[in-house]
């Protein structure tokens, strides 16, 4: 079963442009797309591990990438 593709229209940082990454949604017009964030995030990592993965991508940028993604339940619930 494939994923839905998510809807980032509404993150204020997301960005479309079809020059870069074909058009794909882009962080702050960045080669990095917010799925990249989310998936890592719902694999285990941390914010602090996200910033390593992605040394050129503020704290503030994943932060505000995955407020987004929890108010849209892209997020998987971690465990206490």
């Amino acid at each position: 079963m494939q994923e839905q593709e998510r809807d980032w229209s509404g993150c204020p940082i997301v960005q479309y442009d079809p020059k870069k990454m074909s058009g794909a949604p882009n962080v702050g017009g960045q080669r990095i797309t917010p799925d990249a964030f989310v998936d890592n995030y719902n694999d285990g990592l941390s914010v602090s591990e996200l910033q390593e993965q992605f040394p050129g991508v503020p704290e503030q940028n994943i932060r505000i990438v995955l407020h987004y993604a929890a108010q849209r339940g892209f997020l998987v619930a971690r465990p206490s």
